[in-house]
């Protein structure tokens, strides 16, 4: 979800994007083209970010490396720039942001400043709906076929998410529940579930200091929040159809 978003900002304001789907790929596409920058997700399948970036490093590949990482947490930005990282976004991505970034890091004349970027409309950010839809659209620049995308995304793989995130709690494996919560978070966060998105973060920082039971407690009122994200989704996925849609999973039946 978070590639696709991060690709169209990229893309509309006029950069030219190689996706990869892991580290390894990365790692291989870096030796073996011609960029000007690397984004490099910090969690990853197969091989993750600081390891790409060392084998990166390693191979004597000093391109500016920018870690987009969903991580809040004290001590995090330290740790990219040990690992051989220049920089870092956090996830969800604000589009402004983004794109100033990448322009500080590229010498680009034709780079638009963050100041072209739409502000979200409206609202003074304490909106506590289940899905701002607003904030959603703006992340990437209201281009309604991606968002829809990404909904499509987020629903279809929320179940399974929330899932693993619940085993993790139950076998107290909080490691491993804390990285589940931390991809909860920045999903939520890239469609404007923000109440959702909070309630992973306080998961995840839960499960990095311990608490058990701080995670146990949260993964029930996340998983109440999801259903009520999955319903306003859907409805909002029906009218832009014009009529009804099913939704792509059930609805957990019990919530805790």
């Amino acid at each position: 979800m978070n590639r696709r978003v991060a690709e169209v900002i990229l893309r509309k304001a006029g950069f030219e994007i190689t996706c990869v789907a892991d580290g390894s790929e990365a790692v291989e596409a870096a030796r073996s083209g011609a960029y000007d920058l690397i984004l490099m997700d910090v969690q990853m399948p197969r091989m993750d970010g600081i390891e790409a970036t060392a084998a990166l490093r390693d191979a004597g590949i000093a391109l500016p490396i920018i870690a987009l990482t969903a991580h809040a947490l004290e001590g995090d930005a330290e740790r990219f720039r040990g690992a051989g990282m220049d920089d870092y976004i956090s996830k969800p991505f604000e589009p402004g942001r983004l794109v100033d970034v990448v322009s500080s890091w590229i010498v680009k004349g034709s780079a638009p400043r963050a100041e072209t970027i739409p502000p979200p409309p409206g609202g003074d950010g304490d909106d506590v709906r289940a899905l701002d839809i607003e904030d959603g659209l703006h992340r990437v620049l209201y281009d309604r076929e991606t968002y829809r995308e990404v909904l499509g995304v987020f629903l279809t793989q929320g179940d399974d998410r929330l899932a693993a995130l619940r085993r993790s709690v139950e076998k107290e494996d909080l490691a491993e529940a804390r990285g589940a919560a931390h991809a909860l978070k920045s999903a939520a966060g890239s469609i404007g579930a923000r109440a959702a998105q909070e309630l992973a973060r306080a998961i995840e920082e839960g499960a990095a200091r311990g608490d058990g039971e701080a995670a146990r407690t949260g993964v029930a009122h996340l998983a109440a929040e999801l259903s009520r994200v999955r319903r306003c989704a859907c409805a909002w996925l029906a009218g832009e159809a014009g009529g009804r849609i099913a939704s792509p999973a059930a609805q957990p039946s019990d919530p805790s």
